[in-house]
């Protein structure tokens, strides 16, 4: 598998293995999701849901999801924090629909911002990180793009969340609470010390995904 430990600060890699090899990254996908739509939306934005949005999730069969439906009336920061508390699916797809429209177009946008970092071994298909063999990353290129991210006002708020609550809407009568399964983040054997935030992620074809930040002696 793939490693790679880079300094936020300067962008130094640390330590690495097979950093270069390029790889299904699976739900650390939303990283760029949500830092686009920070950068290109504000949280307060309503979004209609759209049948695109709901549909390419049911086209993968089971996945992560909130269950959103077409019509429902959601908040740009219910879908920031449903993709990357709760890595809903449904929420990568309407942050896509928010900032561009389209989810073919959001993965234009995602390729420009990747093409803008000057990473030449990653190629995005779609906002959530379900497999397609045109969606691929690298380990060094997914610390760029945090590092990346994390110079975008909201993104660490978002990254280091380990619960939220969505408020009824239109479509739902009751109250969604959404919890991190980051065995890093939170209290549990797996927990990290100095553990700000991160994502992790899992398909059959990915296997195991995972990006934190950390911070120890002011590093």
């Amino acid at each position: 598998r793939t490693l790679q430990v880079m300094d936020a600060k300067t962008g130094q890699v640390l330590l690495q293995k097979n950093m270069y090899e390029k790889e299904y990254p699976a739900s650390i996908t939303k990283i760029l999701t949500t830092a686009l739509g920070l950068t290109y939306a504000k949280p307060e934005d309503r979004i209609t849901v759209s049948q695109e949005t709901v549909s390419d999730v049911w086209k993968w069969g089971e996945t992560t999801h909130l269950a959103l439906e077409p019509g429902e009336i959601i908040t740009l920061k219910d879908a920031l924090y449903g993709a990357m508390v709760e890595s809903a699916n449904d929420c990568a797809n309407a942050i896509a629909q928010a900032v561009s429209g389209s989810l073919t177009d959001f993965a234009e946008l995602m390729n420009q911002q990747v093409a803008a970092l000057g990473l030449s071994d990653t190629h995005f298909t779609n906002a959530h990180g379900l497999p397609d063999k045109d969606h691929y990353t690298t380990a060094y290129d997914m610390a760029r793009i945090t590092r990346w991210a994390m110079t975008v006002p909201g993104f660490s708020e978002l990254f280091g969340a380990t619960s939220y609550t969505m408020q009824p809407t239109n479509k739902q009568e009751q109250e969604r609470l959404f919890g991190t399964d980051n065995c890093m983040l939170v209290t549990n054997k797996y927990q990290y010390e100095g553990t700000t935030g991160g994502k992790s992620g899992w398909t059959e074809e990915a296997g195991y995904t995972m990006v934190e930040t950390v911070t120890r002696s002011g590093r």
